[in-house]
């Protein structure tokens, strides 16, 4: 069976990609075309995943697959809190100031 948690995880870290919390840090650290180049990756991602969670239970092969992008994902989730959280805490040392 299809794991809707990997699909959802993936929607999400697109989303997460555009916040402005992020973007604010990308433009700070000279980061653009490495988010340029994750967010055309996970867009390409998510084009393939749905027919890859359906092939899963099949395919040994795609059910590895799936569980490498999870993990990914997860890593890539931990990056964009640890962004947004130095970007929160930048916005506070300039409102403090």
């Amino acid at each position: 069976m299809a794991d809707p948690f990997t699909s959802a995880l993936v929607s999400d870290v697109l989303g997460r990609l555009t916040t402005a919390a992020i973007q604010e840090v990308v433009l700070f650290r000279g980061l653009e075309n490495d988010l340029s180049a994750l967010n055309n990756t996970f867009r390409q991602i998510q084009g393939v995943l749905h027919d890859a969670e359906m092939r899963q239970t099949n395919e040994k092969a795609v059910e590895e697959w799936l569980r490498t992008l999870k993990s990914a994902s997860l890593e890539v989730e931990n990056v964009l809190d640890e962004a947004s959280t130095e970007a929160m805490i930048q916005s506070l040392a300039q409102y403090q100031t």
